[in-house]
């Protein structure tokens, strides 16, 4: 996404990315949550990480820290909800991939009108 003028970019756009993201590397990512959890240090990694991500978004866009709990809500569920596409979790549970395609939309379009 970094590549991305998020100011001329649809939600589906973002959404696909980020799905084809998560498919490309679900092993990396399922590996990543597990040594997450266990490793104190690739934890805190994953954090700072995330932190960097959150302030190359708020310089590019000029958010200011009160949105720092918007962005990484909406962040965590459209990770989760892409995990849960590429692992097949939804297809287990009867769920169209469209329903959470959706989903995900509503999450980047309510994140991109916050930054307008």
């Amino acid at each position: 996404l970094g590549g991305l003028a998020l100011e001329n970019v649809s939600a589906n756009q973002v959404v696909d990315i980020i799905i084809k993201h998560h498919r490309d590397y679900v092993l990396f990512r399922r590996s990543l949550r597990q040594l997450s959890v266990e490793n104190p240090i690739v934890r805190q990694t994953r954090a700072e990480t995330r932190l960097r991500q959150m302030s190359f978004i708020q310089q590019r866009f000029g958010l200011e820290d009160k949105n720092k709990g918007v962005f990484f809500a909406i962040m965590f569920q459209i990770e989760r909800l892409a995990d849960g596409l590429a692992e097949g979790e939804f297809r287990d549970l009867g769920v169209e991939e469209t329903e959470i395609r959706q989903a995900m939309m509503d999450l980047v379009d309510h994140f991109l009108s916050n930054l307008k």
